[in-house]
């Protein structure tokens, strides 16, 4: 479930929710059996899947799985290095347990792990090109190249949009592995409490 959260929150939330949040909240696990797979397939290469599984295990434990694996290669050429930038390779995995003794007691334990490697955050460049080479662009195009040279390194003023093309002398990876585990036990106290 995905619920927006209205504004001010930032006593309960923190600074950065001065405009509202989102609250998302998983599905738990039921005794009822379900099971769901859905496939992606696009150009470049792309290959999307997720499923889940949900059943009891018994009367009073019920268990859940969820999986995702999401891959495309990229689509901005790099012909400076020759690799493939903006592509996607992601995958994580999530169990889910909910364990319900008694009518007054419920357990649930989640555990899941996510690892994500791409190349990300690449854009291409739009400029207008001074066919006299005398304006603004000479200056920009002179100043990049003379300050590339100072470092060694090689310029490419920017080409038609519609290349997908990005020069850049170094591939930055977006790479990271995220991982977690939750317990939360309920006890109804019933009228032990007044």
């Amino acid at each position: 479930r995905c619920s927006p959260r209205s504004a001010p929150k930032r006593t309960l939330l923190g600074k950065n929710t001065g405009a509202g949040d989102m609250s998302m909240t998983s599905t738990n696990p039921s005794i009822d059996f379900e099971a769901v797979c859905g496939l992606t397939f696009g150009n470049y290469e792309k290959q999307r899947s997720s499923s889940f599984v949900n059943g009891a295990f018994s009367d009073t434990l019920a268990l859940r799985s969820s999986v995702l694996s999401d891959q495309r290669d990229g689509y901005i050429d790099n012909p400076a290095t020759g690799e493939d930038q903006l592509n996607t390779d992601l995958y994580s995995v999530k169990l889910q347990a909910l364990w319900e003794p008694s009518d007054e007691t419920s357990i649930h334990v989640i555990a899941d792990y996510s690892n994500s490697d791409e190349t990300c955050c690449y854009a291409m460049a739009t400029r207008i090109d001074d066919p006299s080479q005398t304006g603004p662009m000479a200056l920009i195009d002179g100043f990049y190249t003379a300050l590339a040279a100072g470092r060694g390194l090689p310029y490419y003023p920017a080409g038609d949009q519609f290349e997908r093309e990005n020069y850049t002398n170094t591939t930055d990876s977006d790479e990271s592995i995220d991982q977690g585990l939750s317990l939360d036990v309920t006890h109804d106290l019933n009228d032990v409490l007044t």
